[in-house]
């Protein structure tokens, strides 16, 4: 049986030759393959080319004539970092390790030092070297990981070209989020979002194993429901009866008809998906997120709709997370990342999981892709929420900062206070401050404009509704209640009243004031 230490090679850099016979004669005893040099020079000939792959420690005296020990330390770092040195000195120059461990070695050793002392210091760096290797090593094969999950992400939505618009950042290098595109004929394609349990590099194998395993069974026609039944079963009936973890896979696919103006959306455990029309209004395909695939055999069926000229929103629940950390609407998250070419680090500097956003233009090929308005808000509260309107006021401001982040403050400052009266009247006034009577608020931003426009509904019964009488009316009569609607059809650029007063619409320019 081989010596425990016999595969570890350590390098002795001295200038007195009876210092490296004797701890060369220490090591060797206890299975060290040693190497002894007697100057940094030569010691930089068999770190060179490679070199410095072969050994695990060095162990350098500190006084040697013309290269001393720091330059020593200081070649072994620039060569291979990793690489843990061992620094020897001779009592008086105590005041040399400072330097010695802010250059990088991780040991000193007083000279003259017992064999106890040296084999005890070089283990301990051997140690050190192997963990620093192991690391790299991982750190290079996350790094390569991450590269073909990029490259894999781009050639994925390179093939439905100009429809698709991704932003994809895995909280670690590579992460369990991931989405694919591809045709089923001329008019139709596939789009699968999912989000494997973790984000380290085993969920990105995972995620590229399961991710191929649909999209080989939804390019040879099977449906999206027996795709993701037999996703369900491989994960329940495999994986996790063999594993002591739980695997689960969240995901969302989408099959897209172009032609005849269909979409069929299957959801399990991702954040519903939203159709969005032209105008910027935002409607949610899915009334609320199922069980992931993995934790459960009976699954939700599909839903089919039709659309015009919009566009789906996908997310995984690392947006919503990030919303929730932020305290904005998931939507203002996503028009930041889908309009805006900035980094964003502060706002991922709070993230915690892998973040996917995808967009995806569902015009006629004939049709110019333009990007009208994008939705930045949509929430729905029961009328008994009015008295929370102060905490909707300000989680609807951080949501318009996040959305658009150089929005004029004037401008900021007007929206707000006319959305808040908006609302107010609506809980109150429309759905009578009852818990199962609600208001919808929306809004959306027209970056070629600048604008954005505000629709506040609610569920009351309506009454008809005479602006301009009202208006006339409340100036003379100087009403405190009327004074709301007034003040909003003066700070509005438009306003408009509809569906016998349980819609409002109100349009705000962005454009700096004087």
């Amino acid at each position: 049986m081989s010596a425990p230490n016999s595969r570890q090679k350590v390098l002795i850099v001295d200038d007195d030759p009876v210092a490296l016979f004797i701890t060369r004669s220490h090591l060797a005893r206890i299975g060290f393959d040693v190497s002894c040099v007697e100057s940094v020079s030569k010691a930089r000939e068999l770190l060179s080319n490679g070199g410095h792959k072969d050994f695990s420690a060095i162990v350098s005296d500190y006084r040697m004539p013309k290269e001393d020990g720091l330059v020593m330390l200081q070649y072994a770092q620039e060569c291979d970092p990793s690489l843990a040195v061992i620094m020897a000195t001779a009592e008086g120059e105590k005041n040399l390790v400072a330097n010695s461990l802010r250059g990088g070695a991780v040991d000193f050793l007083d000279k003259p030092f017992s064999g106890m002392d040296l084999i005890a210091a070089v283990q301990r760096a051997v140690e050190v070297t192997n963990h620093q290797r192991l690391q790299t090593s991982a750190v290079k094969e996350v790094s390569q990981i991450a590269h073909s999950q990029r490259m894999l992400l781009g050639q994925s939505t390179s093939l439905l070209g100009s429809r698709f618009r991704v932003f994809f950042r895995p909280h670690e290098q590579a992460g369990g989020d991931f989405v694919a595109a591809f045709p089923l004929s001329e008019s139709q394609f596939v789009v699968l979002v999912s989000d494997v349990s973790g984000h380290d590099m085993q969920a990105a194998y995972r995620s590229a194993y399961l991710q191929g395993f649909a999209r080989a069974l939804l390019s040879n026609g099977t449906s999206i429901e027996s795709t993701f039944e037999q996703l369900n079963k491989v994960l329940m009936q495999e994986w996790n009866t063999n594993n002591d973890e739980v695997l689960s896979l969240a995901a969302c696919v989408a099959c897209v008809d172009i032609s005849s103006r269909s979409l069929q959306v299957l959801n399990c455990g991702l954040p519903a998906p939203h159709l969005v029309d032209r105008d910027g209004w935002a409607m949610a395909l899915t009334d609320s997120i199922a069980s992931p695939l993995g934790w459960f055999s009976d699954l939700p069926k599909s839903k089919t709709c039709t659309f015009t000229d919009d566009r789906l929103l996908f997310w995984s629940d690392g947006l919503d997370d990030l919303a929730e950390r932020i305290g904005c609407d998931p939507l203002a998250l996503a028009c930041r990342l889908n309009t805006t070419n900035d980094k964003h680090e502060a706002l991922f500097s709070v993230a915690s999981d892998d973040i996917i956003c995808v967009q995806i233009d569902l015009a006629p090929a004939d049709h110019e892709k333009s990007v009208n308005s994008v939705p930045v808000f949509a929430q729905q509260y029961p009328g008994s929420d009015h008295s929370q309107i102060d905490t909707h006021q300000s989680f609807l401001e951080r949501s318009l900062s996040v959305a658009v982040p150089d929005i004029n403050a004037q401008a900021l400052h007007d929206c707000i206070i006319c959305t808040r009266e908006a609302l107010l009247n609506a809980l109150t006034h429309g759905c009578g401050c009852s818990q199962n009577q609600f208001a919808t608020l929306q809004i959306t931003w027209s970056p070629s404009t600048n604008s954005l426009w505000v629709r506040v509904g609610d569920q009351g019964s309506g009454h008809h509704f005479d602006f301009l009488q009202h208006e006339e009316v409340a100036s003379k009569e100087l009403i405190p209640a009327h004074h709301g609607l007034l003040m909003i059809k003066y700070l509005t650029k438009s306003l408009n009243i509809s569906s016998r007063g349980n819609i409002l619409t109100m349009e705000f320019t962005l454009d700096n004031k004087s």
